[in-house]
């Protein structure tokens, strides 16, 4: 069925992985940080969701505290941001994020609390520039007095139009970064893409499962040049892992129900016009689609 926020969706379970988070981080932070950084411990994935004090909930991406090298004692906290359309409101969310962080941890470690180092990370793919302020200085009013405040409040913007050579060493994370970029440069997913896509995923993996999905829901992607990229990547493997990956995503979308299923993916909100995806993906999962279903998904969205 069609994804709920499925860039979202796709990003976190990119990085829900320890190791490969750990792989992604260090293709992403600049040198200089991964010079301190002891890239042999995997990543400690941390809570992303916090309550504010007004009761408010407030969810992160993604947050990982990573081991710095024995030399330097302090610990090193990243925040990761997805975004995929420019949000002007960025570096405020971000400064409120901070302090939820440093707050949780404060809670944890008591009076012997020594604040960790946060970098906030935001990870953009869209098809226009990121335009938003890099530093909260830069919503304040020019003086002397902000500066000091603003300068120090930055965090890293990694763009993924200019930077998606850079994931081109890791098969698995490059197949994801292949699949968003095509998706949101609104390019036709072309048979050397699809074929990065079939040949880094580990068959029957998680992550392939919910990569495909992406792709078929939001691009033209079938199921016969699917077959035939796995074919061509995986050579005599690539019809015993087409089916594998046909059965898996059967079985989940049969224990999820497929009656419940369809129900879920219309009551999100599906306008008209997005009948034709979600016809799409259930005739993918599925060897025969009874017209029943398919006239009910029409009437429906």
């Amino acid at each position: 069925m069609p994804i709920h926020m499925p860039h979202d969706a796709l990003f976190k379970a990119l990085v829900a992985d320890p190791a490969r988070a750990t792989r992604f981080l260090a293709l992403t932070l600049p040198k200089p940080i991964l010079d301190r950084i002891d890239l042999d411990i995997p990543a400690t994935q941390l809570p992303g969701s916090f309550v504010t004090e007004r009761g408010k909930q407030v969810h992160c991406d993604a947050i990982f505290e990573l081991r710095l090298k024995l030399d330097d004692p302090r610990r090193l906290v990243i925040l990761l941001e997805h975004k995929s359309k420019i949000d002007l409101e960025t570096p405020v969310k971000l400064l409120q994020y901070v302090g939820e962080i440093l707050d949780s941890d404060f809670g944890r470690q008591g009076r012997r609390w020594q604040s960790p180092a946060v970098l906030p990370v935001v990870f953009h793919h869209g098809r226009k520039n990121w335009t938003a302020a890099n530093r909260i200085g830069s919503l304040m009013e020019d003086g002397t007095e902000a500066e000091p405040l603003g300068a120090y409040m930055r965090y890293l913007l990694l763009d993924l139009r200019h930077a998606l050579d850079r994931y081109s060493s890791d098969p698995k994370i490059y197949a994801v970064m292949v699949s968003m970029n095509v998706v949101w440069m609104e390019q036709e997913l072309s048979m050397l893409d699809l074929d990065h896509v079939t040949a880094g995923l580990v068959p029957g993996s998680q992550l392939e499962i919910l990569t495909i999905d992406y792709l078929v829901e939001l691009t033209n992607l079938d199921m016969e040049r699917l077959e035939s990229s796995m074919k061509r990547t995986r050579k005599e493997n690539g019809e015993k892992d087409m089916d594998t990956l046909l059965r898996r995503m059967k079985r989940e979308a049969v224990q999820e129900g497929l009656e419940r299923g369809i129900e879920r993916g219309i009551a999100k909100g599906k306008a008209e016009g997005k009948a034709e995806s979600l016809i799409k993906l259930l005739n993918l999962r599925f060897e025969s689609v009874p017209g029943s279903v398919i006239e009910r998904v029409q009437r429906a969205t």
